[in-house]
């Protein structure tokens, strides 16, 4: 079960209150690793060899070449490398929002497969500045960490997108990545092979607005943040965000957020 997605981590905003990076070739077949024999959660991504997972359930994940795995704090399973070579990397993190230290997950799970070695790229620059002699080390294996955990939500949101909402992800994904486009529902319905009243139909029971409505919440919330920053004022914001016209910002900023951008602001 879910506790806290990869794709959560796209808006949240969260703290990384431990780190360290190992590769490793070693060959141990059969281990057990017991319950809170680690103190923190960690990703493991093979780059070599098949390793079968045994959970407590007694449930098996197969991993293979490019697959990505998430293990919680204080979880405990079997472990079985399958015969041939073996490389793999291990990453170990703690994280922390304002309420304290969560999980991505309340046991260990598949997380995404790194079909073009992007995870893998970046897991082979994390060991190299981690293990180097660079000044600031630390600074720069964190940040490429945070590299890493935004390639992981982003392929995990997409992932669920395409598979939930399959029909209309197209339109979705694109409006998530361009909501200052100006795109309007017709070019969204080619997106997705649909005639623009179905499309308008399937993409209200998904975000219970019209698209463009969805896209404008895009922006709005967009500026929220900007607003809470207190870097812009308000025109800068609507500028920034798409609105040409600071009246129907404001008109749609109110729908939102039930206040005039100004207002909220100032709170």
């Amino acid at each position: 079960m879910m506790v806290h997605s990869p794709a959560e981590l796209c808006s949240m905003d969260f703290y990384l209150t431990h780190f360290a990076m190992a590769k490793s070739t070693k060959i141990i077949r059969h281990f057990v690793c017991p319950r809170y024999m680690h103190n923190c959660d960690r990703f493991l991504l093979i780059a070599k060899g098949e390793f079968h997972i045994k959970k407590d359930d007694n449930v098996v994940i197969i991993a293979r070449p490019g697959d990505l795995i998430y293990f919680p704090d204080g979880c405990s399973y079997i472990g079985d490398w399958q015969d041939g070579e073996i490389e793999y990397y291990i990453t170990q993190f703690r994280l922390s929002d304002a309420v304290g230290v969560f999980s991505l997950a309340d046991n260990i799970c598949f997380v995404t497969h790194d079909k073009n070695n992007t995870a893998l790229d970046i897991c082979k620059k994390i060991t190299t500045a981690w293990t180097g002699d660079e000044i600031a080390y630390k600074i720069k294996a964190h940040s490429l960490f945070l590299e890493l955990l935004r390639y992981i939500a982003i392929r995990s949101y997409k992932s669920d997108i395409r598979h939930t909402q399959s029909d209309i992800s197209a339109a979705i994904l694109f409006l998530e990545s361009n909501y200052i486009s100006d795109v309007d529902a017709s070019e969204l319905a080619k997106m997705c092979g649909m005639c623009e009243s179905k499309f308008r139909s399937r993409f209200h029971s998904y975000a219970g607005m019209p698209p463009i409505s969805y896209r404008n919440f895009l922006r709005v919330k967009k500026a929220a943040e900007l607003l809470s920053n207190g870097e812009y004022n308000v025109s800068e914001t609507a500028f920034l965000t798409g609105f040409s016209d600071i009246a129907y910002f404001n008109r749609v900023f109110k729908k939102f957020f039930g206040k005039n951008p100004s207002d909220y602001k100032k709170d």
